[in-house]
């Protein structure tokens, strides 16, 4: 996975226009547009949600894991009832951490 600020994105797209190719037929009919780079999607990502300006990041998603904490896997906690409401409240509890085993194969790029 490739994600582009839109300045290296507008710079990626307009350097492949003549030969541009969608991830997929259905996804550029759902209006999610994606561009490639070999096997990778290349994906826009607005400065708005907090990705630093004219910068790339070459994500290998095949290293990067999503581990939960056995003791808080969504375990929910016993119920507490209101004393002035007819109402109840249950706590979610979750614990976790994304973990990353080979950070050599991950990439940033900074214009």
């Amino acid at each position: 996975l490739i994600v582009m600020e839109n300045g290296f994105y507008t710079n990626y797209e307009n350097s492949l226009q003549d030969q541009q190719r969608y991830a997929s037929a259905n996804e550029a009919d759902k209006g999610f547009m994606t561009l490639k780079y070999k096997d990778a999607d290349v994906v826009h990502e607005n400065k708005e949600s907090g990705m630093p300006a004219n910068r790339a990041y070459f994500i290998n998603t095949d290293y990067l894991k999503f581990k939960s904490y056995e003791n808080a896997d969504f375990e929910a906690t016993p119920e507490i009832k209101s004393f002035n409401q007819d109402a109840a409240v249950t706590h979610i509890l979750w614990m976790g951490n994304m973990t990353c085993s080979n950070r050599s194969l991950q990439g940033a790029l900074k214009l």
